[in-house]
């Protein structure tokens, strides 16, 4: 069903062709002290004046809060938000949906880095269409290649650019990613225990009837954890969170996992289009369908035993990216 149209709704909407509405930037952290300066610095040039970055510090032990603090001495645009204790991201981004008066949300992760105008490219994609109620990004790893999990983290982010691209050229895209820009007034807030706040926040903008547009202009840098272990880990919840979603929802987000189930015909053209560009592969491809594979059963095993997710180990060989 859609949002009401009336006119004590019609300021959440910017106009088509108008100027820039104002934008609030969210960012959930925790222990993010490596790259949370140097993210907030690509946002603080990419944003205007009248924008604001809010920083919830969810039971951040390190320099993450101090960091922070110190750009918003300086920077009235920045303000930081404290938890003392790590109550999980689903907390952080509700403290950041009750925070934020922009007439757009872009959540960006705190371990990753938008390329120069990706941030206004996405708000030109949204402002283009009164109907587009969230906007994702394109995730790129900056993960070395040359390895077996070099090889994975270019493959997970290029089958995910492949099935968002299909998905939304026929119109059928519920997915984000590392960043989502989000229009005010669709979603206020998600459950406590959600796990992938993007497909949750996807799939509800779907029911209520507007589009979620994938932008892959908009470039944002990011880094596949480079261990095993730390990778079946990840693979993991995030399986598990899908489901979870569906549990919430009512419905799945169309990832390449549950499309296997759901619609078998764009996942055969998915990985067929994949093996055909990279014939030479195929036996590290069948690697990452065995962690695929595994990691689906183990994240089924934390559903029925009602194993939570929600506050996670961090994969420390994801942290440390450069500008």
């Amino acid at each position: 069903m859609l949002l009401a149209k009336s006119e004590t709704d019609a300021d959440r909407y910017d106009k088509v062709g108008g100027d820039r509405t104002n934008v609030s930037v969210g960012i959930a952290a925790y222990n993010e002290a490596q790259n949370i300066g140097n993210l907030i610095q690509v946002i603080q040039d990419e944003i205007e004046k009248h924008d604001q970055i809010i920083v919830v510090s969810s039971g951040s032990t390190d320099r993450t809060s101090e960091i922070v603090l110190r750009y918003s001495q300086s920077d009235h645009r920045v303000k930081l938000v404290t938890e003392r204790d790590r109550n999980g991201k689903s907390s952080a981004i509700n403290r950041i949906f009750a925070e934020a008066n922009g007439e757009m949300l872009l959540l960006v992760s705190a371990d990753v880095l938008p390329e120069s105008g990706s941030i206004e490219t996405m708000i030109a994609t949204m402002q283009s269409d009164p109907m587009i109620g969230v906007v994702s990004s394109r995730p790129l790893p900056v993960n070395s290649n040359n390895n077996l999990t070099g090889y994975l983290a270019h493959l997970y982010w290029r089958l995910h650019h492949e099935t968002l691209s299909l998905l939304d050229a026929t119109g059928q895209n519920t997915h984000g990613g590392e960043a989502i820009l989000v229009r005010r007034g669709i979603v206020h807030s998600i459950p406590a225990d959600c796990i992938n706040d993007d497909a949750y926040i996807g799939v509800e903008t779907v029911k209520k009837g507007f589009k979620v547009k994938y932008c892959p202009q908009a470039r944002v840098k990011t880094k596949v954890p480079t261990t095993i272990t730390e990778l079946f880990a990840q693979r993991r919840r995030i399986i598990a969170g899908h489901m979870k979603v569906k549990e919430q929802t009512g419905l799945y987000p169309k990832v390449l996992t549950i499309m296997a189930f759901e619609d078998p015909s764009k996942l055969v053209k998915v990985v067929s289009n994949e093996l055909r560009s990279n014939l030479r592969s195929t036996p590290r491809f069948l690697v990452a369908v065995y962690i695929e594979a595994v990691s689906t059963l183990l994240a089924l095993f934390d559903r029925l035993s009602r194993r939570d997710n929600v506050i996670w180990r961090i994969a420390m060989s994801t942290k440390i990216l450069e500008r």
